[in-house]
This record gives C-alpha cells, structure tokens and sequence, in this order.
C-alpha cells in the first residue's frame, strides 16, 4: 500500500487495520469457490438487475492482489456457501476493484474511479449498501465472525433502510409540515448524519420547502457545518502528517495539540490521537508510548462503534510478549 493510501486510513481513524491495512501474507488460504456469476463489474446493469428482482446492492470497494484485510473477508465471508445462500436472495454484488497487477479495462477503472470519488472512499475494503437508485443508505468493511456474523450485520442494515421506506411512503400520502416531519423521520432511520447530508439533498430540500417553521431546516443546518468542522479538521491532520516521515516526534506534538482544541467533538479528538499512537509506532517503534496514546484516544470517545472495536482488538495492535520463565532458585542446603 502507498503511503498516501495509509495516510488517508489513518486520518479516517482506521489505522488499526479495519479497512485494509493489513498485510495480503496475513490472509488465510482461500475457503469455498465463489459462485462465478455472483460479482459484477458493471454498476449500471447491476442497479438496473436490483431494481427488477426488488433487491439491494452490495458494493465492495477492494484490492483484491494486495490488500490482506479484503482477501479475508472474501475468503472468510463472500466465498462461503453459506453466506452466498442466503445474500444472494437479497443483493446483486458489485465488485469495485482497484487492483495492483490484475488486469482492467479502461472502462471499468474509470467507472470504479468515478464511484469511489463519488463515495470518497478512503480504505480497503468498504463495503457500501444502496438501494437500486444508487442511494446508499450503510458502510461497512471486514467483519470477523464469518459468514452467520456477517449476515446478522447486514440483516441489521437493511432494516435502516426498511424503516427509512416506510416513512417516506406514509410521507408519499401527507401534506405540509407532517409531510417534512415523515421525511425527516426517513432520514433519521439512517443512523447517519453524514450519509443524509452528502447523498440525500433532494429530500432534505423538499423538508425545507415544507418545514414552514424552520425548525427541522435549522437542524440540518447545523449537523452540515458539524460535517464541514470535521472535514477541516482531517484536513488539518493530513497536513500535519506530510511531516510524519521526516518528523514523526514533531508530528506527535502537533496532533497531540490538535486533540487539545477547545471544542473540539470527541470523535475528532479519538481520531487524532489514533493517528499519533499509529505514528509513533511506525516512526519512532516505540509500542509502550504508542499504546498510551491509544489508551487516551479509546477514551476521548468512550461510548462510539469505534470505540468498542477498538477495545476489542486492542491485543492484535499490542501484542503482549511471553513473559521470559524465571530462572531455578538455586536448592537451599
């Protein structure tokens, strides 16, 4: 992986190996043949197949020759019989690859580029769930628990999306404020706010044309300058980071400060000391002030989804050494 894709795992706070960090020798031998027609390149025809069969998409954004973390999810999940059985019924999968030495047309890298641009992915793999209008409505990545576990996931996800039809259909059969008021419990069912404000403008713009008293406008008002402040401030961290080869002390002291803002909302914060625990461990190899600064980032945040992965796999990113067996004392007379 470049160091510019690494860098741009990190600053979404997945330096830890949730999106393709890993490395493609960790990844297990290769389970159950996949069914050969399960994946498509092809986004418009897939679109158009879900929309007949009523089902959803599935759009895994991969490498699938280098990145260890998306060969173990298709190994693990999407190369299971299992699992096969029972997404099939549900998804039409699309295969969004961006490999290293596997050959592409022309067409197909611009369509993948077009979409992950569209997306801004940032990490391998990501996993988008759309409706068959291309509107996304969950992100996920490499899961472990195999086949039944992933299931379960997705199951839950596309729940959001049945609760998010269901208020905008009653909302198809309203009028004015009570009309604004479905479509906006729609989009609450989402779970969130950033996916609502990039890809959902048409229907937060008719909200605001119903919402006489303003009060849900002024809402959305307010979470699209929360999104605008994060975006800023990743910004702010990836220019703190192109001197993290040259300076990774320097860069440490930055972020740290970074985190230190007044304001500053805690999965920002989380995100920042991440940053400079996976710095210093990959510049200055130091695990035990690493680990420190992972510590204080899992408690910026302590109740968020990254939080409680985190906690779970702190013992992969820290490994414990076997402690060394203490010498014989020597036998007493």
């Amino acid at each position: 992986m470049t160091r510019h894709c690494l860098r741009s795992l990190i600053v979404l706070g997945l330096a830890f190996g949730f999106s393709g960090a890993a490395r493609a020798e960790d990844a297990p031998a290769a389970g159950a043949k996949a069914d050969a027609g399960m994946w498509s390149e092809d986004v418009a025809a897939s679109l158009k197949k879900a929309a007949a069969e009523k089902k959803d998409v599935l759009m895994d954004f991969t490498g699938s020759d280098w990145c260890g973390w998306c060969i173990k999810l298709k190994t693990e999940v999407f190369d299971q019989a299992d699992f096969q059985k029972d997404a099939l019924a549900k998804f039409v999968f699309v295969e969004m690859d961006f490999p290293n030495k596997k050959p592409q047309s022309d067409a197909v890298k611009a369509q993948n580029a077009e979409w992950q641009k569209k997306f801004e992915i940032q990490g391998y793999p990501t996993i988008m769930l759309l409706d068959s209008e291309g509107r996304p409505f969950a992100q996920t990545g490499y899961q472990a628990g195999g086949p039944a576990n992933y299931i379960k996931s997705l199951d839950g996800m596309r729940a959001v999306r049945i609760a998010r039809d269901e208020k905008f259909a009653a909302a198809e059969k309203a009028a004015g404020v009570e009309k604004a008021k479905l479509l906006d419990e729609g989009l609450a069912a989402l779970k969130n706010d950033e996916l609502v404000l990039k890809f959902y403008g048409p229907v937060m713009d008719q909200i605001s044309q119903l919402d006489t008293d303003g009060k849900i406008k002024a809402r959305y008002a307010s979470l699209r300058k929360g999104i605008e402040a994060g975006k800023a401030f990743q910004g702010k961290m990836q220019a703190i980071l192109g001197q993290a080869k040259e300076d990774p002390e320097g860069t440490i002291k930055k972020l740290q400060e970074a985190a230190a803002e007044d304001g500053l909302p805690a999965d920002l914060k989380q995100k920042a000391l991440l940053v400079a625990s996976r710095v210093c461990s990959m510049g200055l190899k130091d695990a035990a002030r690493a680990e420190q600064l992972f510590d204080a980032g899992v408690a910026a945040d302590p109740a968020s989804e990254m939080t409680q992965m985190l906690k779970a796999n702190k013992a992969k990113f820290f490994p414990k050494k076997a402690a060394e067996p203490k010498a014989a004392e020597p036998e007493q007379k």
